[in-house]
């Protein structure tokens, strides 16, 4: 079985001659969303591929299993929706063509729930999907294309969830995302998960996180991290903390680190901007594998905390009273959502609760001097003041992917802060943590 997500040309073109019939059995399927099957048989065992596009069946093509067979099965994942494609199946023994077919099939229309995806701004050369869950009018975790269209979607029927985060899943074929109950169920009614769905699939793999909130990552292995609620009474109180948890994936659930444990506990006002019993408030979650190291966002203490995953321990924390770090007054960071580490530093999406606007910012942190300066930043033109969630990353191009959350709206930006690509979803949707696709899979 093939399985595509994004198409390339591969080897040379067939003859286009008519070649002898061997080839039978046409069968294709829509699957979830965009995606579609196609099957067929041959009466001999052969290789083959699968030529498809919009405006020529040669502007994209599906490889089949390496060894000859006689039953044929391939995916097409993440295409336009509301569109038709030509496709042309090849079989081939021993690199020649042997039979032909070829077809046509229209992909699925977008739910109307979902509201508008519009670009208005692309100096892009290459363009990448990007995975997001959807909040606020819709709830929904969604695969949009930089060119502008819906490529995959799941739309959410249980009021009661919240959707945060959503990744591409290790394989490139699908994608993983939480659903957690917003607090109104409790005991055996809340539901804590964190969800696989492959792009084709109907049904999804659903893994239990009790008490998990906001984020997790997957690690090279396919282990689960994830941020979980831990609660404990200080002074007649119920206080909340939080943990980084892992689930592997045999199920084996490990603690690798607790606030409760790693930080002093401080409710003051001046250290604590909660006022409903908030310690920490985790809200971001963030692995980096070469250095094996966990970075959590504290958002009542707005701080960053870098942690080591195998011995548990607090290596620093940056920003607020019990920061590691002296931050100058104007370039600190207020109610802080996602980080990511970069060289030498790391960058923030900063809530900036108490400022006019929010923006991004990346701190140089000298771990000698215990010293953090800022080195960039970045504020929309408009100056969204986004109160809850908020994105970031640095992509490889060196631009950097902006999720202004509660104002529906992405943005690329170059290092001279020039907008490279903008996409808007309108006023109303508020956008969850997301990730960008890294090159084509196949």
């Amino acid at each position: 079985m093939a399985v595509l997500v994004a198409g390339c040309e591969v080897g040379p073109d067939p003859d286009d001659s008519v070649h002898p019939a061997g080839l039978f059995g046409l069968e294709v399927t829509s699957l979830v969303a965009t995606s579609m099957e196609i099957r067929w048989q041959s009466d001999e065992p052969t290789g083959c591929r699968l030529r498809y596009g919009v405006e020529s069946i040669k502007e994209n093509t599906a490889l089949c299993d390496p060894e000859p067979g006689t039953e044929h099965r391939v995916e097409l994942h993440l295409l336009r929706p509301a569109t038709e494609y030509s496709f042309r199946i090849e079989l081939l023994a021993d690199g020649a063509l042997v039979a032909t077919e070829t077809g046509t099939f229209t992909t699925a229309d977008v739910p109307d729930e979902l509201p508008d995806f519009t670009v208005e701004v692309d100096e892009l050369e290459d363009h990448d999907f990007i995975a997001l869950t959807m909040l606020g009018d819709v709830t929904a975790v969604v695969v949009v294309s930089q060119r502008g269209y819906y490529a995959w979607w799941r739309l959410e029927d249980d009021p009661e969830l919240t959707l945060a985060r959503a990744r591409f899943g290790g394989d490139g074929q699908g994608v993983i995302y939480s659903a957690y109950d917003r607090g109104e169920r409790v005991g055996s009614d809340a539901v804590y998960t964190i969800r696989r769905s492959g792009f084709g699939d109907v049904d999804e793999e659903a893994i239990e996180v009790p008490n998990h909130h906001h984020d997790f990552v997957e690690l090279a292995d396919g282990t689960i991290g994830w941020i979980r609620s831990e609660y404990r009474e200080v002074d007649d109180e119920s206080i909340r903390g939080d943990a980084i948890m892992e689930t592997a994936p045999d199920g084996a659930v490990t603690v690798r680190w607790s606030s409760w444990d790693h930080l002093e506990f401080d409710m003051s006002e001046v250290c604590n901007d909660s006022n409903g019993g908030f310690w920490t408030h985790a809200n971001a979650l963030h692995y980096d594998g070469e250095s094996d190291t966990y970075l959590v966002s504290m958002r009542e203490l707005d701080s960053v905390v870098a942690v080591d995953r195998g011995s548990g321990e607090t290596l620093w924390q940056l920003g607020g009273c019990a920061s590691d770090f002296s931050v100058p007054s104007p370039v600190r960071f207020d109610g802080q959502h996602q980080i990511e580490p970069v060289d030498g530093g790391v960058l923030v999406y900063d809530n900036q609760l108490s400022g006019s606007h929010s923006r991004v910012v990346e701190l140089a942190l000298d771990h000698d001097a215990g010293l953090a300066e800022e080195r960039w930043s970045y504020a929309a033109d408009g100056a969204f003041s986004t109160n809850v969630l908020g994105d970031v990353h640095r992509l490889d191009s060196g631009d950097t992917l902006v999720t202004w959350s509660t104002a529906g709206t992405l943005e690329q930006v170059d290092p001279a802060q020039q907008i490279r690509w903008k996409g808007s979803f309108g006023f109303g949707t508020v956008l969850g943590y997301g990730e960008l696709m890294h090159g084509e899979a196949h």
